[in-house]
């Protein structure tokens, strides 16, 4: 074994010392193919460790929270809390925003008894000039302030802070700094903390709160616990763990980062055509070498061996270089997966106190690399351990390699691809389309057994013609040779070809889906967000569901709006997160007959109109398509749902296609709604304006109403129609800019491997090309011949690549995207992304083979002629 061993470290190193561009190539390949995933492991880590360890930390020692379908709760059901004798403490929480008039800035502030504030969180209080025991902390206009937010606002301990407390302009005293008791960062820096009493009585919600968290001791047993406080609580209220907030963030966002984690891994697939390719160019180099092991003795194995250590040694280095690049791009992928994050799900801010544990990453990249460069190793191991040793040892030998069977790699393929028709069939395993993912593979290894096929077959058909035609049409006599060049190798020419095919497909088939998904959204967007203006909380669409109760507009604004000169109708919506079949979901309240007036639903049956007014009429309810296909539920069925009043049922009068919530979304009539969960004001509100009004002029005169006669910003804002729709497909576009980078490494790896395999079919030809230079041919000629086959492959890979990348926009858009979200999106096909495909396609041939080709025509016929 240790002679083996040294043996392939020989072989290797003698490669790497008369190779260095294509030894270069081949690592740069796999370590692209390794960054991808393990940046995007760690990326995906450090988010949501951020947001599960956010939660835990603000929850501190309480193992029980009680909240409200209603979001918020009555605090007089502290009083029988307390009184369960396993619980330690009840505590009180409420969360709301302030704003900086100045800058705009909003922060947090997190409400609840300072009494207990040192022992129920773990965080202390920094007083510069105050006694931290100072009544100071419970003054109506006192408020400490976390560490990195002071530095943000400029505030200091015992000065003035102005702030905007719903609309009315205050002025807080910052009575210390917050700092968490662990060491480095914590989510306290970005925090302001009240006592609860005055923060009520600052936001007008006296006798209201958020949540109240439970402690109890770690000797109670959590689940006896639980059942006690729920037989006190009425329907609307229920108990759980901080934890859950973190399981069903995991939960929502759990395809995201396997789709994009999937993405990632095709570009190790490339990588290991780069390992064939490298190492076939091995197997020819060293066949001298070859036959003579065979002849000494070695055995077919202990010789497949040798060269699957050599894949392994290339591997390694790879996957070390590659973990290495990846964790340096963690911290920018980091942020981008984060905003993602942020946009759709949950307000995240990663990088407090997380550290990406890089050795565990680190070893992943290591196996990946190691285990893609194995699979790429294995047939040029098998082919150099059925080397014949007197094909081998004879000069000149370089094409007695086991010749290949396109007819039967071109059965082979059809059988994959019929494979994977099969398995996009197949549903999905709890909601991870597993089907799908293999039929991905499938599908893209199909096509790469069809390479050689296409190869053979129009090399046969001698596209550019005959000898014949040399005679009348002389130019073609380069094309032809071409042709026939890269149809005596079919094999090799294969894996060059699949490698540009695969990175082609994936830069089609990802464009197509994206293009694809945000015409769809377009289009929903011009369908339903038809309203002239929105008055809306600050930070809306952003402002999220977690940790408290969301912010509202009260009811009675609503009316103030509808008087303003040029506002002709206004709509109240009330947003609500309930949970329902172990997912959040939406529901919506709206005034469904003003609705059908003025805008409408895409629903996949029936006209919008009459099904809303019937729903009206029938007190039922429209659902999304993501949780009809949840629930398999279907027009005419029935929901039942969770209401302060008990579980209640509702008819189902339509489904229809939603793009705005990950859960699924209920839509209800005003009236409906609030007969089961009482006037809760509204989370936005559309205002549509009469005729020629300027909604420039209509805005200002909505701010005035709230500013008053202050000029501060206030804490609700009046977004323009055309505002929200760029700023819906701002957020559309930020959130596959991640895609966007894993398709340039796809193709960027594609490119190398046309590269890496022209480079060998150059190096191997020698004899070839010398036997054609002393034949008369110029310079000229040599690099045409060169460039003409590397264009034939360019076009063969542009035509594979395109096919396939249409099936895998299919794929994709009906199949693994539809499984993942329920969304129905319509496929799209861009010509002008086909024609940018092809154009890639031929250019990076062209490039690629343009150096071989100077290279060769610059060589010594005699030195060529004694190549081995």
């Amino acid at each position: 074994m240790i002679g083996l061993l040294l043996c392939a470290w020989r072989l290797a190193k003698g490669h790497v010392a008369g190779h260095p561009l294509r030894t270069i190539l081949t690592l740069v390949g796999v370590s692209l193919g390794v960054a991808a995933p393990v940046g995007l492991q760690s990326a995906n880590r450090v988010v949501l460790e951020s947001f599960q360890d956010a939660v835990l930390e603000v929850a501190g020692g309480a193992r029980l929270e009680v909240v409200s379908d209603r979001g918020s709760l009555a605090e007089d059901i502290i009083v029988p809390l307390r009184g369960i004798p396993e619980v330690a403490a009840a505590v009180p929480v409420l969360q709301e925003g302030l704003r900086r008039p100045s800058s705009g800035l909003a922060f947090s502030v997190l409400a609840l008894d300072l009494l207990e504030l040192e022992r129920i969180k773990p965080v202390r209080v920094r007083d510069d000039r105050l006694d931290s025991s100072s009544l100071r902390w419970f003054e109506s206009d006192a408020v400490l302030l976390g560490r990195r937010l002071a530095e943000r606002l400029g505030a200091q301990p015992g000065r003035d802070l102005d702030v905007i407390a719903g609309v009315e302009p205050r002025r807080l005293t910052v009575a210390g700094i917050l700092e968490g008791t662990s060491r480095g960062s914590s989510v306290w820096d970005d925090l302001a903390v009240m006592d609860i009493a005055e923060a009520q009585e600052l936001f007008g919600r006296v006798g209201e709160v958020d949540r109240i968290e439970l402690l109890v001791g770690a000797e109670q047993s959590l689940e006896t616990v639980q059942r006690k406080v729920e037989a006190l609580l009425p329907p609307s209220l229920h108990a759980r763990r901080p934890a859950q907030r973190g399981e069903q963030v995991d939960a929502m966002i759990q395809a995201f980062r396997l789709n994009l984690l999937m993405l990632s891994l095709v570009g190790l697939l490339v990588g290991g055509f780069l390992i064939y390719n490298t190492l076939s160019f091995s197997v020819a180099q060293h066949r001298r070498e070859i036959g003579i092991l065979r002849a000494i003795g070695m055995t077919e194995p202990a010789l497949a061996g040798l060269f699957l250590i050599e894949g392994a040694l290339f591997g390694m280095v790879g996957g070390t270089l590659g973990s290495l690049l990846g964790l340096a791009l963690a911290d920018r992928l980091v942020l981008l997966v984060g905003r993602t994050v942020t946009d759709l799900y949950v307000a995240v801010s990663p990088g407090t106190n997380i550290a990406v544990d890089a050795l565990p990453l680190f070893m992943r990249g290591l196996i990946l690399g190691t285990g893609f460069s194995l699979l790429g190793a294995l047939g040029p191991s098998i082919e150099a351990a059925r080397t014949k040793v007197v094909q081998a040892l004879s000069a000149g030998g370089y094409d007695s390699a086991r010749p290949i069977r396109p007819a039967r790699h071109g059965s082979i393929g059809l059988m994959l691809l019929s494979a994977s028709a099969l398995l996009s069939m197949v549903p999905p395993i709890g909601m991870i389309p597993v089907g799908g993912y293999l039929s991905v593979l499938l599908l893209l290894i199909g096509f790469s057994f069809l390479a050689p096929l296409l190869i053979h077959a129009c090399a046969g058909r001698s596209l550019f013609g005959g000898p014949h035609r040399w005679k009348t049409h002389p130019r073609a006599m380069l094309p032809f040779l071409a042709v026939q060049t890269a149809g005596r190798s079919p094999g090799r020419n294969g894996v060059t070809v699949s490698a540009l095919m695969i990175g082609l497909a994936i830069m089609v088939g990802v464009v197509l889906m994206i293009q694809s998904f945000r015409k769809t959204v377009e289009v929903w967007i011009d369908q339903t967000v038809v309203a002239d203006l929105i008055v809306a909380p600050g930070g809306w669409p952003y402002a999220g569901h977690e940790g408290g109760r969301d912010l509202v507009i009260p009811r009675a604004w609503a009316d103030r709006i509808a008087q303003t000169p040029g506002v002709e109708a206004v709509e109240t919506y009330r947003d609500l997160r309930i949970e329902l079949a172990g997912r959040l979901r939406s529901i919506v309240a709206r005034d469904l007959a003003l609705h059908a007036q003025r805008s409408r639903y895409l629903l996949v049956h029936g006209e919008s109109k009459a099904v809303l007014r019937e729903a009206v009429a029938r007190r039922g309810v429209v659902i999304s398509e993501v949780l009809a296909t949840a629930l398999h539920l279907d027009d005419g069925d029935e929901i039942v749902l969770p209401t302060p009043a008990g579980e209640q049922t509702f008819p189902v009068m339509g489904v229809f296609y939603d793009y705005a919530t990950d859960g699924g979304k209920i839509v209800m009539d005003r009236a409906l709604f609030e007969e089961f969960w009482g006037e809760g004001g509204a989370t936005v509100v559309p205002v549509y304006l009469e005729p020629g009004a300027d909604p420039e002029a209509v805005a200002r005169r909505l701010e005035a109403q709230f500013l008053g006669l202050s000029r501060a910003t206030p804490i609700f804002t009046v977004i323009k129609n055309a505002e929200l729709r760029r700023e819906i497909l701002a957020i559309f576009d930020r959130t596959f800019a991640l895609t966007y980078v894993l398709e340039v490494i796809a193709v960027l790896v594609g490119m190398l491997g046309i590269v890496n395999t022209l480079l060998t079919s150059v190096l191997e030809r020698q004899r070839e090309f010398a036997t054609l230079r002393a034949m008369g041919a110029g310079d000229g000629q040599v690099t045409g011949l060169v460039l003409w086959e590397a264009l034939y492959l360019g076009v063969i890979g542009a035509v594979l690549g395109v096919a396939s990348g249409l099936c895998l926009a299919l794929l994709l858009v009906r199949v693994i995207n539809k499984q993942s979200f329920g969304w129905t999106v319509q496929l799209t096909v861009s010509f002008p992304v086909l024609a940018q495909a092809v154009a890639l396609a031929m250019g990076a041939a062209l490039i690629a083979g343009y150096w071989p080709a100077r290279w060769v025509s610059r060589q010594v016929p005699a030195e060529g002629l004694r190549y081995e």
